[in-house]
């Protein structure tokens, strides 16, 4: 019995069993490959990096982490210029977060050991030399003291009870007492409108503005409680700069 000229050594179906199991393996290489990111990313946020010292040829030094690394725009590709992204933090006082420097200006880049990040509620991440804390009883630990990481990390803790709680206030009960004021102002306008008594809405929203106030002033004396520990450290010009730790969330 002869063959058919239409029948091939390679049954039907198997071109695309290879197809998909192509697109399996493509599929895992992108999972693995996500969930690597996703590691490397974490590792960076549980366990931050050193933080350089990078000084210049003008004599004045930087303190940062090193972002990215470039050819700077415009230079020839005959003799690239390469230049560095440093995030060097304390925008409020630098005016920028982040900094420019090409590397022929950079003499050498070192870690020094007494050099702090610092991770803060507002204006992004400072890097310091630590010089002394006030605690919350007003005592002053110097950086160079034994007990020094052990206070900074129980204020630290201190700190971040301090904000539970002020969120629980802020978040939790005024933000009630604000969605029952938003209510009671829509029906006050309904009674109006419709010529109804109102002095019952009217009762109401005066007892819970009295209870936003009272909120509000028990939220601001936690808060001012919690500013009284403070991290005392110089910047990278040697300047002093104070922190409360209240605006601190970690420090590595």
């Amino acid at each position: 019995m002869s063959q058919s000229s239409t029948d091939t050594l390679t049954p039907k179906g198997e071109s695309w069993v290879w197809f998909t199991s192509l697109g399996l393996i493509v599929g895992l290489v992108m999972v693995f490959g996500l969930l690597s990111l996703v590691l490397l990313n974490g590792f960076s946020v549980f366990w931050a990096p050193q933080v350089p010292t990078v000084q210049l040829k003008d004599n004045s030094t930087i303190v940062g982490q090193q972002v990215q690394r470039r050819v700077r725009p415009g230079s020839p590709a005959s003799n690239p210029v390469y230049e560095r992204q440093y995030q060097v933090g304390l925008r409020e006082l630098n005016g920028f977060s982040y900094l420019w420097k090409d590397e022929g200006d950079i003499v050498k880049e070192f870690f020094n050991s007494e050099t702090m990040g610092l991770e803060r509620v507002e204006n992004g991440p400072a890097f310091v030399t630590p010089v002394a804390i006030i605690d919350s009883q007003g005592r002053r630990v110097s950086a160079t003291d034994s007990e020094f990481k052990a206070d900074l990390q129980k204020e630290l803790s201190h700190a971040a009870e301090i904000r539970d709680q002020v969120h629980q206030i802020s978040r939790g009960k005024i933000g009630d007492i604000n969605r029952e004021l938003e209510a009671l102002r829509i029906e006050l306008r309904r009674a109006e409108d419709k010529r109804l008594p109102t002095e019952e809405i009217q009762g109401k929203v005066v007892r819970l503005d009295k209870q936003f106030a009272e909120l509000k002033s028990q939220a601001e004396l936690i808060l001012a409680q919690g500013s009284k520990a403070k991290l005392i450290a110089h910047d990278a010009s040697g300047k002093d700069v104070q922190f409360a730790f209240s605006t601190l969330i970690r420090a590595w």
